[in-house]
């Protein structure tokens, strides 16, 4: 089964074209399809009535399209018609179609585990290319006076042979048009400006300032392992948010030029290694709000592009400081502290003290408990002078001694009573209790924390 629609471009022309009909990816607010020829995507809103401003706001947006300095492809998944079905009702928009082979979400770039997954050259260098391509993109939509607000690594495609990136989701976009302003209406926790998120203000209220703060996060963690700026390890008798917005919203920022007082940078971070214009440039966009615009950083950028210095052990292995940082760190013990108790400590020391005798208690393996058939508790030993020593630490009165006298004499009867009727009681079950869990603070290694 296909579907049909009609294109409906901005000079009043229409193009019937026929879609696949299964879905290249489905939304809450869509889904969206390839055409048979391979020119389009076409995205069809599941309620396309739903607003009544979205087919004025498409038409703007087709009148304005953007235009960047790269070439070979489309910076962005712009509108270039409105879909319609025969009877001419607004359907969605149709927009280019990306060879989703040679593309990647932005976010595979940044550890690399994932660039290894998807064959992403690793040196820092592609990730610049890749960053500067993306300001460009940016500066070339604010020079027209829109803006994306939901600025995230996952509504970022790159290419993976040119670094070219393309934004996608753009009929979200802040878009500002002769007629009329359209607001956004999304945006992701992690990326909201500090000044928007502690007025509880829509990040659209923002306009291009919450872009520049985005960008500059997302800038940061191409630069570095794939780290939020605002993650951290917490100070000694610090308790701090654990989620990156409420970080942001406090600026726990610990990659400045100066030590943060409540959070330290994360023991993965490159940030010594920048340069100080560099580590001074995002001080300054994440933690102020005369941040630096699109534009820029692809200055800013493309000026530290050629310091970088090549290692000589790992042709992957690029730097800007005195030695390659990439090399080292694998050396840094980063295994997180064991959290033991007091008591444990006494205990595992006194462990470790007492030489191994046949009843000195062994630590078990909780994944393989004991087995009660193979492993018998031995027989206990009597020691006569203990237990004569410890009756002697007793004092009891006369009243006490003639009770118990008393009682033993009864009890003595009884027995004598049993085996006269020739009875004897039911033996008592003999069982062996085994742990099932280790005790905490004991293991024999500490965690350690996955490299990004």
């Amino acid at each position: 089964m296909t579907l049909r629609v009609n294109l409906c471009f901005n000079d009043g022309k229409n193009q019937p074209i026929t879609l696949n009909p299964k879905a290249l990816n489905q939304g809450a607010d869509g889904a969206i399809h390839a055409s048979l020829d391979g020119q389009y995507a076409i995205k069809l809103y599941h309620d396309a009535d739903k607003d009544d401003t979205r087919q004025n706001k498409l038409w703007q947006m087709i009148a304005q399209p953007p235009h960047v300095s790269q070439e070979g492809e489309a910076g962005f998944t712009w509108p270039i018609a409105l879909v319609a079905d025969h009877k001419q009702r607004f359907l969605g928009f149709a927009m280019p179609l990306l060879d989703l082979s040679e593309h990647v979400q932005l976010e595979m770039l940044l550890s690399k585990r994932t660039r290894e997954l998807h064959q992403l050259p690793d040196d820092i260098r592609f990730r610049i290319k890749v960053a500067i391509n993306l300001c460009q993109q940016i500066a070339a939509l604010h020079r027209l006076g829109h803006a994306i607000i939901d600025l995230k690594p996952a509504n970022l495609s790159v290419n993976k042979r040119s670094a070219e990136v393309c934004i996608v989701d753009c009929d979200g976009f802040s878009i500002k048009g002769k007629q009329s302003d359209f607001p956004a209406h999304q945006y992701t926790a992690g990326f909201i400006a500090p000044e928007a998120y502690n007025q509880q203000l829509p990040p659209q209220a923002l306009d291009q300032q919450q872009d520049q703060f985005a960008l500059a996060v997302i800038l940061f963690q191409l630069l570095n392992h794939g780290l939020h700026p605002f993650q951290g390890v917490p100070k000694k008798g610090r308790d701090l948010p654990t989620d990156n917005q409420s970080k942001i919203a406090k600026q726990l920022y610990p990659y400045g030029a100066t030590a943060h007082p409540d959070i330290a940078p994360s023991p993965w971070s490159l940030h010594l290694d920048f340069p100080a214009e560099l580590i001074n440039s995002f001080s300054r966009s994440l933690t102020s709000a005369t941040r630096l615009s699109a534009q820029d950083w692809v200055d800013r950028l493309a000026n530290l592009r050629p310091q970088l210095k090549q290692c000589q052990q790992a042709t992957s292995h690029q730097y800007w400081g005195k030695t390659c940082p990439h090399c080292q760190q694998p050396k840094q013990n980063i295994a997180a502290p064991r959290v033991i108790r007091k008591k444990s400590i006494k205990a595992a020391r006194a462990r470790h003290q007492q030489p191994y005798t046949g009843n000195t208690p062994q630590y078990q393996n909780p994944a393989r408990p004991i087995n009660p058939v193979r492993n018998q508790a031995s027989a206990p030993s009597i020691n006569f002078s203990q237990i004569v020593a410890w009756f002697a630490g007793f004092k009891l009165s006369k009243k006490q001694v003639a009770g118990a006298i008393a009682l033993g004499g009864l009890s003595v009867a009884a027995w004598s009573l049993l085996f006269a009727m020739q009875l004897t009681p039911t033996p008592v079950p003999q069982f062996e209790i085994a742990s099932g869990q280790a005790e905490q603070g004991l293991t024999s290694e500490p965690p350690t924390q996955e490299q990004p």
